[in-house]
């Protein structure tokens, strides 16, 4: 008798129906089909998508200077808030889920090496006033917050622009206290040249070798602290010069911070930082459109 065979093709060919009506996947064709949608399954894709915030990862750098409990009307001073405004904006960023940061997790951020938690803010001090450990440090401590100071070495004892006695300065003591909090860390803000000369900051002007020492003269003093090394500077009066920045960067700083307002993004020029100034003249509103990332 004569064996009856059919080509190799048309017999895939019938194999591949019969799957398909029997309902089960063909040779070959397993885990390739895709499931059926449920017939309950809410197939409104356009509403679903609405739904999904895109992540917002700018990160909010705020600068404050000198904190006091009352402001004086008759010698009113921008960068001197109240005590009761500051501890405002700290409850409003406890309140809102905010995460104090610190500056080694602002620098594996700019490098792309972590997701900060979002939203997140880094807190910083100009010029190393007591008043940061007399009225700041207990408020940021309620709420378990992060600080960094930039600290004056040898802060002046008479204000040059007034002639009056200056602003008491944070002590020994106090910068050690902070530090073992585990709440606060520091940085430079020079050692002894935190002034002016014809409205441009002074360190701009050193001799190479004069702005080698005052940056060792700071990593000196912060030793006879035992504080660790800063790595970290603010430019006084938010000034600086491409012969700044290659001193910073040769005597291996990591961070620089601007007074120029905006946001920080990963991969930004991590010695060219911005900061939003907080003064007694911001408003809650404004205060609100800053953190939440509202202003251009």
């Amino acid at each position: 008798m004569r064996k009856f065979t059919l080509p190799h093709h048309r017999f895939l060919i019938i194999i591949l129906f019969l799957c398909l009506w029997l309902g089960v996947p063909a040779p070959g064709l397993a885990g390739r089909l895709l499931p059926l949608p449920d017939s309950n399954q809410n197939l409104q894709t356009g509403n679903h998508a609405s739904r999904i915030v895109p992540r917002d990862n700018r990160v909010v750098v705020l600068t404050y200077h000198h904190l006091v409990l009352a402001a004086d009307p008759l010698n009113p001073n921008p960068m001197a808030l109240p005590v009761s405004e500051f501890a405002w904006q700290m409850g409003y960023l406890h309140q809102n889920g905010f995460r104090s940061i610190t500056l080694s997790q602002l620098q594996a951020f700019l490098q792309g090496e972590i997701e900060l938690p979002e939203p997140s803010v880094l807190i910083t001090f100009d010029d190393g006033y007591e008043s940061n450990y007399l009225y700041a440090a207990p408020v940021m401590a309620r709420y378990k917050m992060h600080g960094v100071i930039f600290l004056i070495g040898q802060p002046p004892v008479i204000n040059p622009v007034t002639g009056l006695n200056a602003l008491p300065h944070l002590t020994s003591l106090q910068l050690k206290r902070l530090y073992q909090s585990g709440y606060w860390e520091f940085g430079y803000h020079t050692y002894n040249h935190h002034y002016q000369e014809k409205g441009k900051s002074v360190l701009l002007n050193l001799p190479a070798q004069e702005l080698q020492q005052d940056l060792q003269n700071f990593q000196q003093m912060i030793y006879g602290l035992g504080l660790p090394q800063c790595r970290a500077i603010a430019y006084p009066f938010g000034q600086y010069s491409p012969t700044l920045l290659q001193e910073i960067e040769r005597q291996g700083y990591k961070l620089g911070f601007t007074v120029t307002p905006g946001y920080i993004r990963p991969g930004q020029n991590p010695l060219l930082l911005n900061r939003f100034t907080v003064s007694s003249l911001l408003t809650r509103q404004q205060f609100q459109a800053i953190v939440n990332r509202q202003v251009s």
